[in-house]
């Protein structure tokens, strides 16, 4: 079974320069290094291909929730075997 098949539509776009934009706050005030995406004006901080993939599905369908995966940096969302996970913290 395909995509097609479910009746689901497949097209290929480019990632060219889909994170130089803050996927959040909507400014080209941006800096990428490698990985890293940061906002200089709201301070989103993200991996680089997570910021271009919520670019691209926002620019077709409209604006949408945070993704979880912006966060996954934090404590909080930091799964058990994460080393940016501290859960020895009271």
């Amino acid at each position: 079974m395909t995509f097609g098949d479910g009746g689901i539509a497949i097209e290929a776009v480019s990632e060219a320069d889909s994170s130089s934009e803050c996927p959040s706050y909507g400014s080209e005030t941006v800096t990428r290094r490698g990985d890293s995406f940061r906002c200089h004006d709201c301070a989103l901080e993200a991996h680089s291909d997570v910021a271009g993939a919520w670019n691209l599905l926002q620019s077709e369908v409209g604006p949408m929730a945070r993704p979880a995966g912006l966060s996954a940096g934090r404590d909080r969302d930091a799964s058990e075997n994460s080393p940016d996970n501290d859960y020895s913290r009271p």
